[in-house]
């Protein structure tokens, strides 16, 4: 049996995206992964949703992964 996890994918490539989402399922997860690539797709994803797990790619186009990761302990 799969064990549930919701996801925080703050990741701008979405091929990166499904690889995670395949690892975590081979490991035994079964991942809901909501995947922002923006700050205010971030700011969405954190005001209506609970999260288990947030995976962040360090460089982003739009803003970096430590600003995303800031925004995320501030919520």
């Amino acid at each position: 049996m799969s064990v549930p996890l919701a996801v925080l994918v703050i990741e701008d490539s979405e091929p990166d995206a499904l690889l995670l989402s395949r690892q975590l399922r081979s490991g035994g997860y079964a991942p809901a992964i909501t995947r922002v690539e923006s700050a205010a797709g971030l700011t969405e994803a954190l005001s209506k949703n609970v999260f288990d797990l947030v995976i962040c790619d360090y460089r982003l186009p739009q803003f970096s992964g430590l600003e995303a990761l800031r925004m995320v302990l501030d919520q």
